[in-house]
């Protein structure tokens, strides 16, 4: 009877530490256990908010989310819809570059209302939509890495789209065509949501002392924690990463060989232009309102001076409309890249090592605090990404400018011809 009684004891004991190890992992603090009538009553609480508030990092994280988020959201929205508008002008849209772009503004749009949307309502009225049911956990933690996948891999299709239009000019209009631009972007959208439907069986709403969204069983808890976070890093981040980098490489070195190209060619220009016509130039000189010196004919060649037609040649040639396009373009490209990079990367390096920068972030107050603030900090960089492209467009693209301020003149002149057709009635 007591080998029984002893038994018995170690593995309630065995339970009970099992049951504890579950519950801090959901970021619960057991502060009582007892047994009666052979049913475990877990007596928890969740740790004091007031002990938190004392950490400096932890209460700028939470303005970071309260004041941050509408301010990117409004921006970003507001940016990206001027975008569709513009890029889908006559003049514009039928680039595939922007084509790509448009989609990109799309995808940014619903990144910033499924993603940093739901932060903002969790720190201002304290609801987590991925708590609210079992479903919502599941679809919206799919929703948010989807549309992030989605611009991702947008970008990378633009890059590579420019590379070529400045590797194979003379290729290009039959490698890069809409409808190919369409299949393409069809396609980045069914293996994104290939890759991240693994959600929809490893995510569920756990019931501890509240409802959570996480995997329910060691092995979902282990595939989340440490091996979906080198999969995402290795699709979200490392593989973009390498082929925008070729590939801006690429292009920055096809454009500085263009370059010196033409100002090779102008150079041999002016030397042949200068040696062939010399005696035309000096003879005209006095004609041409471009010169730098002015010598007056003799008057023996007056008449034959003013009867020839003053031809001076401008031995300095610019840029063709071609080029200049071109140009623009590729530095409207590598600003988006840039940005980027910059923006995107601290977030996967925080999920690679919260694991191990922050092992006691459940329990922690500390710790709590401080993986607070820098998991705020490297999300605004991220949704900040999603919100200026806008910006970006308006700085580094002349054609976007010009087509921008279309908009509102168009606008102008008809609001002044409806004023007038009012006043004369």
């Amino acid at each position: 009877m007591q080998n029984v009684l002893s038994m018995r004891h170690s593995n309630v004991a065995k339970h009970n530490d099992a049951i504890f190890r579950i519950f801090m992992s959901q970021q619960i603090v057991i502060t009582a256990r007892s047994v009666i009538d052979g049913y475990w009553l877990l007596h928890c609480q969740q740790m004091e908010m007031e002990h938190l508030e004392e950490y400096t990092q932890y209460v700028f994280a939470n303005y970071m989310w309260t004041y941050g988020s509408p301010i990117l959201i409004v921006i970003g929205t507001i940016g990206n819809v001027l975008s569709i508008v513009v890029l889908l002008r006559p003049r514009l849209r039928k680039s595939t570059t922007m084509f790509y772009l448009t989609c990109l503004s799309f995808g940014d749009l619903f990144t910033l209302y499924t993603g940093l949307l739901r932060y903002w309502i969790h720190s201002a009225f304290k609801i987590d939509v991925r708590n609210l049911s079992n479903g919502a956990c599941k679809v919206h933690t799919f929703l948010v890495y989807l549309w992030l996948d989605f611009t991702v891999w947008v970008l990378v299709s633009v890059t590579v789209d420019r590379c070529i239009s400045v590797s194979l000019p003379f290729r290009v209009k039959r490698l890069c065509t809409i409808q190919r631009s369409r299949i393409v972007v069809t396609i980045i959208w069914g293996i994104m949501f290939i890759k991240n439907m693994h959600f929809f069986w490893t995510l569920s709403l756990v019931e501890t002392w509240k409802y959570s969204c996480g995997g329910s069983s060691p092995a979902e808890i282990h595939f989340l924690h440490f091996v979906w976070p080198w999969l995402d890093m290795a699709t979200f981040c490392i593989i973009p990463f390498t082929i925008m980098i070729v590939c801006n490489i690429k292009i920055i070195y096809k454009m500085v060989k263009a370059q010196r190209k033409l100002h090779a060619h102008n150079k041999s220009f002016q030397n042949e232009n200068a040696t062939e016509h010399m005696n035309d130039f000096q003879r005209q000189i006095s004609y041409s309102p471009n010169c730098l010196s002015a010598q007056h004919p003799s008057p023996q060649n007056t008449s034959t001076s003013r009867r020839e037609r003053p031809i001076c040649r401008n031995v300095t040639t610019s840029s063709t409309p071609g080029t200049s396009k071109i140009s623009s373009l590729t530095a409207m490209l590598l600003a988006v890249n840039t940005v980027f990079l910059i923006t995107t990367l601290p977030v996967q390096v925080l999920l690679i090592g919260e694991e191990y920068w922050f092992p006691n972030r459940d329990i922690s107050a500390e710790q709590i605090a401080w993986y607070s603030f820098w998991w705020a900090l490297v999300n605004m960089l991220q949704y900040l990404n999603n919100s200026i492209h806008f910006v970006l467009y308006c700085l580094t693209g002349p054609r976007f400018r010009h087509e921008l301020r279309g908009i509102f003149r168009r606008k102008t002149r008809v609001g002044v011809m409806k004023e007038q057709t009012q006043t004369e009635f």
